[in-house]
């Protein structure tokens, strides 16, 4: 019987969670001899995390939109046995196919769902990327029938970038609209020859003044994008000199331009296939409810970019394994606030 999901669209903002399997593993990963990883699922510490995963999941699993199985990297037979544990305590977690393993194990996946996830694709230089164009290409063909319709709802992990609207995604989640805010940059619209905002192929700007000589910076660009740009932000209440200096209106840009991105690709997709689609929802990542600063950036977001819904996505993190504040607890007290 496939397993059925939906995302909540009735609440302005929305909750979900990542089991942090991929935060887990990087964190067991340091140190440890090759040869041992592959066995890191078997270890105390990884048992201790799935407990304590299970027992947040039985106490908070009816406020959260989804939540995302505890997944073993690189070892789909073991991801496999763990969502069938999960499930026999009572759960009902996301499964999560990694885009490079056996295409077996998606078609199981498929035969027994109809929302999961798909992550597992690494990123970095261009031969990477290419990569991946190629691997999701495979696995869109096979979810999606001869006209592009997909037979399942997909949600990319950690899917960014322009190329993500070439698939039709029910949802991505993403921290970049964080990332770039620290890093002086804005995602923005790429801005048409009349100066018309083209949300679909959104854009890197460098606007932080210690940044001037890059390329990409706003006061290098000519002037009828420049002119196009400032309408933007002046649309948002903000201007390029506020852009400069303030990692919240940065943030508070991007995560608009995101969320419109989302728009255009739901459009996109609706125009492809010829039907209301729903798809193409932009899930926040990077603590987006339980950091303060992060929750009041989109609060405004909201506001100013008059978004309907806000869409987090948390990650599971338990202070035994992050050596912080136990994140868990974060969680729990903006779930009990009535944040989320």
């Amino acid at each position: 019987m496939r397993t059925k999901t939906r995302l909540n669209r009735s609440k302005k903002f929305v909750m979900f969670l990542d089991s942090g399997a991929f935060s887990f593993f990087n964190k067991f990963h340091r140190g440890v001899p090759t040869a041992k990883l592959a066995d890191y699922h078997k270890t105390s510490m990884f048992r201790t995390y799935l407990k304590k995963y299970v027992k947040f999941l039985h106490k908070y699993k009816t406020r959260l939109g989804f939540y995302i199985t505890l997944d073993v990297i690189s070892n789909p037979k073991e991801t496999w046995a763990i969502l069938k544990y999960l499930e026999s305590e009572g759960l009902n977690p996301l499964p999560v196919y990694h885009a490079k393993s056996d295409t077996a194990w998606l078609y199981k996946i498929m035969d027994n769902y109809e929302h999961f996830c798909i992550g597992g694709l690494g990123k970095g230089d261009r031969n990477s990327i290419r990569q991946n164009i190629e691997c999701l290409d495979n696995v869109f063909s096979i979810v999606c029938d001869k006209k592009g319709n997909p037979a399942a709802k997909i949600h990319g992990l950690a899917m960014t970038g322009v190329s993500a609207a070439k698939w039709p995604w029910d949802s991505v989640d993403s921290i970049t609209w964080r990332y770039h805010s620290a890093m002086g940059q804005l995602n923005v619209p790429s801005i048409g020859s009349n100066g018309e905002l083209d949300f679909l192929h959104y854009r890197f700007l460098v606007v932080s003044d210690s940044r001037i000589m890059a390329r990409s910076h706003f006061l290098r660009q000519v002037p009828i994008v420049r002119a196009a740009l400032e309408d933007y932000f002046k649309s948002l209440g903000f201007t390029y000199s506020k852009l400069a200096v303030c990692y919240k209106a940065r943030a508070t840009v991007n995560a608009v331009t995101f969320y419109k991105w989302g728009q255009a690709v739901r459009k996109l997709w609706s125009l492809r296939l010829q039907k209301d689609w729903l798809g193409g929802q932009m899930i926040f990542a990077g603590s987006p409810f339980t950091s303060k600063v992060n929750y009041e950036i989109l609060r405004k977001a909201m506001e100013v970019g008059k978004m309907q819904t806000v869409y987090g996505l948390e990650t599971f993190w338990c202070n035994e394994f992050s050596g912080k504040r136990q994140k868990a607890e974060s969680v729990f007290e903006k779930i009990e606030k009535g944040y989320v």
